[in-house]
């Protein structure tokens, strides 16, 4: 049995003439002895896929999703960075998108995100759930225009406020939920009954990651 990844070392090939499911390694692959082999389940799959169809989710997943809403766009004068004369506003409660990702050192390739610390050490707080909060994250950007750090610091506060929304919908907090699996008993529990605690951690591990991700932003660019 191999395990599912995101990043897979191998997959999976069915040869025809004599019906036999070959393991393949994937061409460019170094496995180094120890590795562990892991295919990919699902490409680009989020928890809630991986739940229903495997019964597991993985807490820096880099595409979780989450839906974030917004509300109408106000008009704005002309954008004093722009020769067009027609009204410049970013979309409300959106957030610029390169200053965003250059607070983490991140830069964005089509639908990746590739890390780029330059000399610096690894940042820590830069994992899959971050890409995804990146992916999930209703962003604008316009050229050269920069970030206005009012509608920033809005757009910011909006969203932060709609993740909260969504971890107090839960009828647990994170801490609870880690208390109950400490509780004595919960090891006769069945592999559906962790497999859904793990899920709703995962979950809120996420919003928590996304909120922490905006004020890291308000505070390395916007503030």
């Amino acid at each position: 049995m191999l395990n599912h990844s995101f990043s897979p070392v191998c997959s999976l090939h069915w040869r025809k003439t004599d019906r036999v499911m070959e393991v393949r390694v994937d061409a460019g692959q170094i496995v180094r002895a120890g590795t562990e082999l892991t295919i990919s389940y699902v490409p680009k799959a989020d928890n809630r896929a991986l739940m229903s169809s495997f019964g597991f989710s993985i807490t820096q997943n880099p595409w979780e999703q989450v839906t974030l809403s917004d509300a109408p766009t106000p008009e704005a004068p002309a954008s004093p960075f722009s020769s067009s004369s027609a009204p410049f506003s970013p979309p409300p409660h959106h957030i610029h998108r390169d200053s965003f990702l250059s607070a983490f050192d991140l830069i964005a390739t089509d639908d990746d995100y590739d890390y780029n610390p330059g000399d610096s050490p690894p940042d820590p707080f830069v994992d899959g759930a971050l890409v995804a909060a990146l992916r999930c994250l209703p962003t604008w950007t316009n050229g050269d225009v920069p970030a206005v750090p009012s509608e920033e610091l809005r757009a910011v506060r909006w969203l932060q406020q709609q993740c909260r929304q969504q971890l107090g919908a839960f009828p647990t907090t994170l801490q609870e939920d880690e208390a109950v699996l400490e509780l004595e008993g919960t090891e006769d529990k069945s592999a559906r009954w962790w497999a859904a605690i793990k899920y709703r951690m995962d979950r809120k591990k996420f919003l928590l990651k996304i909120i922490a991700a905006l004020d890291i932003y308000l505070d390395r660019l916007v503030l």
